[in-house]
């Protein structure tokens, strides 16, 4: 029995290696990667591409983006392109992402565009050759186009005066394909779960499309510069998706334990999308959102999603998007650990961040040190192997399972939803690429019973140093 077990083990662990290489060996030759083959949603949350019916939205994105209301504040002339740039890459990506027609049409071939913009004159305003062309290779590098090229009309004949305040034209030309496209999605959550009878909640989500390439510079980032890995800026992840239907969902816990309002909220490893916190920001479920990544490049994505958000329908909560090295010594504590260990959450959220093992250590120091005591952390990870348990045999050290003794730091619950079991059910069933090893997630919600002591520190440091000692001898 014991063999048998093994074998299909292997098998199975076989079968991810054998998709994960074709993902790299198209990656490598420059082929289109077809994503929804390999990762199979439970989109528990509809979650859908912006179509042209969506006219209320429609309407606020071309009102609040097509003429930019830049303000050139005092002290802040000298940082005109940056906050330029970030102005324009929300428009394009706004603006093409409606464009349904034009995607459909282009076919993998080249399509040439042109959008016009307003901008706010200023007399120190400096638009010259030079932050033309930063300006417009910013905006090819951020919106992942074949071409861009931004030019200032100075021609006075064609100056615009918009409530009698003059400002310049700025023309965007780009040029970009169906295999370097984006995808904006819109992530709707029904009134049952918000307990809204004005309207559905919802966010808008900036996605690569499925036909885009993945490149080898993306999937090896993590071994040059910054050092972290890439994997969040592949794709939204199921797991971080089926979290945020069970922190909305009316099937989460509600009893005293649970507030409907989450208070403070900072989700680790949010990758390109951020979906668990700014969900629960437009959803009226958290005051304060925190966003976290260790790569740089999510956290453009998510500051992009912020600014698509205020230009629809703005989010009612203070939202932060902050570079978070996780830490598990002293020394490797930011300024920024340092400043969320101060001001810790009443919710930590985690979605998906188990597979790099060596980090396990980090990872729950971090959760723990961030989180306020009575607060809780919530996790939501598929098993991935043997990732997902050696992860929670680091918890475990710290943790007696539903019944807490009273020295112990947290207590651990795995959660049940009978919508994911039917879910899982059907898909184990019906679909030949579901993979319940790699796709099904698990949810998991922890307490912080006390604050944390250095000998809890030393526990977890302990644990991981005589673990990998015996992960390399065998």
């Amino acid at each position: 029995m014991t063999t048998t077990t093994t074998a299909n083990d292997l098998l199975s662990r076989k079968a991810v290696v054998d998709k994960r290489w074709k993902l790299l060996r198209d990656a490598l030759r420059g082929k289109p990667v077809n994503r929804q083959a390999t990762f199979v949603g439970y989109e528990m949350i509809c979650s859908r591409r912006l179509q042209q019916h969506d006219e209320s939205i429609r309407r606020d994105i071309q009102q609040n983006l097509l003429i930019l209301s830049f303000k050139s504040e005092e002290g802040t002339v000298e940082n005109f392109p940056e906050k330029l740039v970030n102005a324009l890459e929300t428009s394009l990506l706004g603006l093409l992402s409606l464009d349904v027609k034009q995607l459909h049409d282009c076919k993998g071939s080249r399509s040439i565009s042109c959008h016009e913009f307003l901008i706010p004159k200023c007399h120190k305003l400096d638009l010259t050759s030079d932050n033309m062309t930063f300006i417009s290779d910013e905006l090819c590098r951020r919106c992942n186009l074949d071409t861009c090229r931004v030019t200032d009309d100075k021609d006075s004949s064609s100056t615009a005066i918009i409530n009698e305040q003059p400002h310049n034209i700025l023309r965007v030309e780009i040029s970009t394909s169906n295999r370097n496209r984006f995808l904006i999605r819109l992530y709707e959550w029904p009134k049952v779960i918000t307990n809204d009878t004005s309207h559905n909640e919802y966010l808008l989500i900036r996605e690569r499309s499925p036909e885009q390439v993945i490149t080898l510079s993306e999937m090896t980032s993590h071994q040059r510069d910054h050092g972290i890995d890439n994997t969040g800026n592949v794709c939204v992840w199921d797991c971080e998706k089926t979290l945020l239907w069970a922190l909305l969902s009316s099937s989460s816990p509600s009893s005293s334990s649970y507030d409907q309002t989450y208070g403070r909220v900072l989700e680790l490893g949010a990758g390109m999308a951020g979906l668990v916190a700014l969900g629960l920001g437009a959803a009226k479920r958290a005051s304060h959102v925190i966003v976290t990544d260790g790569n740089p490049g999510s956290l453009q994505s998510n500051r992009t999603h912020v600014r698509l958000m205020e230009a629809s329908k703005p989010i009612q909560c203070t939202v932060d998007i902050q570079l978070l090295p996780w830490a598990l010594q002293v020394a490797e504590e930011t300024d920024i650990f340092r400043e969320l260990q101060s001001k810790p959450a009443n919710i930590t959220v985690v979605s998906d961040c188990t597979h790099f093992e060596r980090y396990h250590g980090h990872l729950l120091w971090t959760l723990i040190q961030c989180t306020t005591v009575g607060g809780h952390i919530w996790m939501c990870h598929p098993n991935r192997g043997k990732t997902l348990e050696r992860f929670l045999d680091v918890i475990r050290q710290l943790v007696k399972d539903n019944e807490p003794e009273a020295n112990d730091l947290l207590s651990l619950h795995e959660m049940s939803f009978p919508e994911l079991d039917e879910k899982y059910q059907l898909l184990t069933k019906n679909d030949p690429h579901y993979c319940p090893n790699v796709h099904r997630p698990r949810i998991f919600y922890l307490s912080k019973l006390r604050e944390a002591s250095e000998n809890d520190r030393s526990r977890i440091i302990q644990h991981m140093a005589t673990r990998d000692v015996v992960t390399s001898s065998d």
